[in-house]
C-alpha cells in the first residue's frame, strides 16, 4: 500500500469521524420541510402513489421510504448513517473527478476541503434532501469528466438517469436542466453529426424520462396533467413577497414577517381549482407594484443573493453553538467561495476559449449562475446553495493547488522568482493546467 492510499484512507477515516459527530449532534426532532418528507415516505409504504401539488417531487420521500422500509419509520439514526455513507461517497466522486480535470495534489485538495466542510457534513444529521442532491451533483460532474462521455451511448444513458433523479428530487433543477441539455444536444450533434449525436441524446432522454416516469404517471392520474413537477406553485405568491425584506428563519424558528405566513396560508387554503387564478391575482399586483417600486424590489433580490450564499451556522433548526459560531462559520464559508473563484480562473487562464468545450466547466459556472440569478427570486434560506458545494469544493481544490505552487515559486518558500509566460504564472498552464 502506497503512501498515498494510507493517505486517503486515513482522510475518509477522519470525514467519517467528523460527520458522525456533526451529525449526531443535529436537531433530533423531525419537523417542517422534513416531516412534509417523512408523511410521503410513510403513504409510500403504505401502498398509495403519493404526490404533491404545489412544492416537493417525491425523490427524496422515497429514498427515505426505502430506509423507513428496513429500519423503522422515523428512524433517523438509520437515516443519517445512511446520509453520511452517501455524503462519504460523494466525496470519493470529487476526488475522481478532481484527478481527471486537474492533478493529484489538487485532487487531494479538494478530497480534504469536502471531507472537512461542515456545512455538507452537518446535514447529514437532517432527514431534508441536501445530502442526497449533493449526491447527485457529484455524480453529474464525475460522468461529465469521463473521456468516454464522447462517445458511450450508455455514459449518456447514466447521465441521463442521473439528472432525472436529481429533479425528482429536487425540481428547482427544472429549467437548468433543459438549458444544460440543450448545450450538450448542440454539441453532440455538431460533433458527431445527426445520425451517431442523436443516438447519444436518446440515450440521455430515454433516462431522463425513465428517472422521471413516476412523476409524469402520478401527476397525470392525479391532476391530469403532464408534468415532470408539481403542477401548480406558488412563485408569483413568494416573487411577490420580494417587496419586503425579510430573512427566512433557518435557526431558532424565527423571523418571518407577517405578510409571508398570510400570503403562503391563503394559497394553502384555496382548493385546487381556485390555486391559478390566486397565483394570476399576484402575479397582477406583482407587475402593478415593479414599475413604481422597483428599486426596493431589486435591492431586496441583491439581499437574498447575499443571504443564500451566507453561511453564518453550523446547524438548521437549533444550533448550539449560535450565535457564537456566526463568523467563524462565515469566514470558512467566504474563504472556500474565494478559493472556488481562483481555481475557476486558473482554468480559464490555463485553457482559454477552450473551456467552453469542456462539460464540467460549463456545468459549474451555468449552475452558479442558475442559482445566484434564479433562486433569490424564490428563496433567500442558505441551505439551497449547498447543492453546490461540491463543485465549490472540487474548483477550490485547484485554487488551493495553485496558491501554494504560487508561493512556492515566489520565494516565500523557496526564494526564487516566478517567470510569467503570456501574463500568467506557469502554475496556470498546467492540467488544470499541465501542458
Amino acid at each position: 500500500m502506497t503512501k498515498q492510499t494510507k493517505l486517503l484512507i486515513w482522510l475518509f477515516l477522519g470525514g467519517l469521524v467528523f460527520r458522525l459527530i456533526l451529525a449526531f449532534n443535529a436537531y433530533n426532532t423531525i419537523v417542517f420541510d422534513s416531516k412534509g418528507y417523512s408523511d410521503f415516505a410513510i403513504q409510500f409504504l403504505l401502498g398509495k402513489w403519493p404526490i404533491d401539488c404545489c412544492a416537493k417531487n417525491m425523490g427524496y420521500g422515497a429514498f427515505l421510504a426505502v430506509i423507513y422500509n428496513f429500519f423503522g419509520i422515523e428512524n433517523l439514526t438509520a437515516v443519517r448513517l445512511v446520509h453520511i455513507v452517501i455524503d462519504l461517497t460523494s466525496a470519493i466522486l470529487l476526488y475522481e473527478t478532481a484527478k481527471k480535470l486537474f492533478n493529484q495534489k489538487a485532487a487531494l485538495f479538494s478530497f480534504i476541503i469536502y471531507l472537512f466542510n461542515p456545512f455538507v457534513a452537518a446535514f447529514t444529521g437532517l432527514a431534508l434532501a441536501e445530502t442526497v442532491s449533493i449526491f447527485l451533483v457529484s455524480l453529474f460532474v464525475y460522468i461529465l469528466s469521463r473521456p468516454a462521455l464522447r462517445t458511450h451511448a450508455f455514459l449518456w444513458l447514466g447521465f441521463g438517469l442521473t439528472a432525472g433523479l436529481l429533479l425528482f428530487t429536487r425540481h428547482s433543477f427544472y429549467y437548468f436542466l433543459f438549458v444544460f441539455f440543450g448545450i450538450l444536444g448542440f454539441g453532440a450533434l455538431r460533433e458527431f453529426g445527426v445520425f451517431r449525436g442523436g443516438k447519444l441524446l436518446a440515450f440521455l432522454l430515454a433516462g431522463f424520462l425513465l428517472a422521471s416516469s413516476y412523476s409524469l404517471i402520478v401527476n397525470y392520474k392525479t391532476f391530469g396533467k403532464v408534468s415532470l413537477v408539481p403542477p401548480y406553485n406558488l412563485k408569483y405568491e413568494i416573487i411577490y413577497l420580494n417587496f419586503f425584506r425579510w430573512k427566512y428563519p433557518e435557526v431558532e424558528f424565527k423571523g418571518e414577517i407577517p405578510e409571508y405566513g398570510q400570503v403562503v396560508q391563503s394559497y394553502w387554503n384555496t382548493p385546487l381549482e381556485g390555486k391559478a387564478a390566486h397565483s394570476e391575482k399576484y402575479k397582477g399586483m406583482l407587475l402593478a407594484r415593479l414599475p413604481g417600486e422597483w428599486p426596493t424590489f431589486l435591492s431586496n433580490i441583491a439581499m437574498n443573493v447575499v443571504w443564500l450564499w451566507d453561511k453564518d451556522h453550523i446547524y438548521t433548526y437549533v444550533d448550539k453553538f449560535y450565535p457564537w459560531d456566526q463568523w467563524p462559520m462565515r469566514i470558512l464559508n467566504i474563504t472556500l467561495i474565494g478559493m472556488w473563484f481562483v481555481g475557476i480562473l486558473r482554468q480559464v487562464g490555463g485553457k482559454g476559449k477552450k473551456v467552453l468545450g469542456e462539460p464540467v466547466f460549463l456545468f459549474s459556472t451555468l449552475l452558479f449562475c442558475y442559482i445566484t440569478f434564479l433562486f433569490p427570486l424564490l428563496s433567500n434560506e442558505s441551505r439551497h446553495t449547498l447543492v453546490y458545494y461540491p463543485i465549490l469544493s472540487l474548483w477550490a481544490g485547484s485554487g488551493v493547488e495553485l496558491l501554494i505552487s504560487l508561493l512556492s515559486s515566489s520565494g516565500l518558500t523557496r526564494g526564487s522568482s516566478v517567470k510569467m509566460r503570456n501574463g500568467f504564472p506557469p502554475e496556470f498552464t498546467r492540467r488544470g493546467g499541465r501542458e
